[in-house]
């Protein structure tokens, strides 16, 4: 008989821990994240800061720094130029003030790196297609205001699509034809091939590469997104070497506001409890892949894994290679 894949998906409900950027997980969304909220943007971008209080429903007005809005703006949007907010974002209260780096990639000019490190979130966008309806997702998504999640786990089964691409834009032309019937699109980050000046492709694509092709996957579909990136041992391309550069990946993607986090097993636990702890309103996928065709549902090592996946996730995904179709009854 052809080998078969297995994938099985659980749902557990761990004890929720308090978000290290200042969201509590796990909270059905409701009124949202209540604090106040700066705008970071680049020399000339004062205009961005007004449609993110045109779309949030408030007023804002323009600061000189982070200790100048302590005390004040819960019910204004505030902005805060890149070089100004260098100066304290550093000592800004997180229980108070969620930070988010607004960059247009039009710049032509990566993200500023201490402020995509240092605030909360990050919202890319381009001037010219702007899509309104791409930052009223980012901002209720990640100001904790919906929650995909809470749909999809009613449903009694949900499927996704992988954009198995070198670049996204490949797929782009026909996402509403190949995405009917799913529940969400995976984006294969250890697939995607960014294009260097000599003609050649870079190992592993920069992240403010993978940061504009997650921009541009969210421009033409509404569906929730999975981040992935799957390492050389699970048949991908993800070298293992350093796993502290899976987590600055995988973590930049919560700040993007992406709905899934595929977080691989394997990974230390440090770099999986940190993931976890400061996931915000994304869910993590603790995933792990055997691809020897020996691994048993029923048995102690399978139980051992599902405990291990679930202390850190908040869905488990465990796929396997199967000999025979009666395994699948197994589990």
């Amino acid at each position: 008989m052809a080998t078969k894949p297995l994938q099985a998906v659980v749902l557990p409900t761990p004890v929720p821990p308090a978000s290290a950027n200042g969201v509590a997980n796990g909270e059905r969304a409701g009124g949202g994240d209540t604090r106040a909220v700066i705008i970071v943007h680049g020399q000339g971008q004062e205009g961005i800061v007004s449609v993110f209080a045109d779309v949030l429903g408030k007023p804002f007005r323009l600061a000189t720094s982070f200790k100048s809005v302590a005390d004040a703006g819960y019910g204004t949007v505030i902005g805060l130029r890149a070089d100004d907010a260098k100066v304290d974002i550093h000592e800004r209260d997180r229980s108070r003030i969620v930070a988010i780096h607004a960059h247009c990639v039009n710049l032509g000019m990566p993200p500023d790196t201490e402020l995509s490190n240092e605030c909360d979130y990050e919202f890319l966008y381009a001037e010219k297609p702007f899509f309104r309806r791409d930052l009223s997702r980012f901002i209720s998504f990640t100001l904790g205001q919906i929650n995909h999640h809470e749909a999809l786990i009613t449903k009694p089964r949900t499927y996704f699509i992988s954009t198995t691409f070198p670049d996204v834009r490949t797929a782009l032309p026909n996402l509403d034809i190949l995405t009917v019937g799913s529940d969400a699109v995976e984006l294969r980050v250890d697939l995607l091939k960014e294009p260097l000046p000599d003609g050649t492709f870079s190992s592993v694509p920069s992240i403010s590469y993978v940061g504009e092709q997650v921009m541009l996957l969210r421009q033409r579909t509404e569906l929730p997104i999975i981040f992935t990136t799957r390492c050389t041992k699970e048949n991908g391309k993800f070298p293992m070497e350093n796993p502290q550069l899976f987590y600055e990946y995988l973590y930049r993607a919560v700040q993007w506001g992406v709905e899934y986090i595929d977080v691989e097993l394997w990974l230390p636990e440090e770099i999986r409890r940190t993931l976890y702890e400061k996931r915000g309103n994304s869910k993590i996928i603790s995933a792990f892949h055997d691809f020897s065709g020996t691994f048993r549902w029923p048995s102690e090592r399978a139980q051992e894994i599902f405990r291990d996946s679930k202390r850190y996730g908040d869905i488990v995904k465990m796929i396997t290679v199967i000999n025979d179709v009666s395994e699948n009854y197994e589990l």
